[in-house]
C-alpha cells in the first residue's frame, strides 16, 4: 500500500511538475506575441486571437487575454501616460521562474544592461532597445490582478 501511495504522489508531483513548464512556456509565448505587436493594439488582439488566447476584458487603456483557464494571463495596453507596456503573469509563478523568463526574453533587447529597480516590487530589471525603442524589463514579485496571482514579467517602454 505504501508503494502504491509514494507512487501516486510522485506521479502526481511529476505532473504538476509538468504543467507548471508548458504554463511557463505558454506564457513566455504570450509575453512574446503581445510584445512583437507592442506599438500596435490592434496587432496585438490579432496576433492573440490567433494564437487561442481568450480576451478577458479591459479597463481603461489595458486589454487583458488568458490561457488555460486564466492561468497565464497577458496583459497589453498603456500603463503610464503614452507609454505602452506588455505583462505577463502565470498563477503561483515564483520570483525565481519571472527572472528566468525574463532572461529568456533579453536575447531580443539590443545592448540590454542590469539595471537599478524603478520599483519597490521589481526583483530584476534591464533596459534597452526593442524594435528601435528603448524599453525596460522588469521581473516583479507579484502581479495581482485579482483573477491570478504570481510573479509577473513586464515589458515597458521608457
Amino acid at each position: 500500500m505504501r508503494r502504491v501511495l509514494a507512487g501516486t504522489v510522485i506521479a502526481v508531483c511529476l505532473a504538476s511538475t509538468a504543467n507548471a513548464s508548458s504554463w511557463l512556456e505558454t506564457g513566455r509565448e504570450g509575453l512574446e506575441l503581445c510584445a512583437e505587436n507592442l506599438k500596435d493594439k490592434r496587432a496585438v488582439q490579432t496576433a492573440m486571437d490567433q494564437a487561442g488566447w481568450r480576451y478577458e476584458g479591459s479597463e481603461g487603456t489595458v486589454k487583458g487575454y488568458s490561457k488555460d483557464g486564466r492561468r497565464i494571463i497577458v496583459i497589453h495596453g498603456e500603463w503610464h501616460p503614452r507609454k505602452l507596456a506588455c505583462g505577463i503573469m502565470v498563477r503561483k509563478m515564483t520570483p525565481d521562474q519571472a527572472i528566468e523568463m525574463a532572461k529568456a526574453f533579453l536575447p531580443n533587447i539590443a545592448d540590454a544592461k542590469s539595471s537599478k529597480r524603478s520599483k519597490p516590487d521589481s526583483i530584476a530589471e534591464w533596459t534597452g532597445r526593442f524594435q528601435g525603442v528603448a524599453v525596460r524589463l522588469a521581473a516583479t514579485r507579484e502581479g495581482n490582478i485579482g483573477i491570478n496571482h504570481g510573479a509577473a514579467v513586464v515589458l515597458t517602454e521608457e
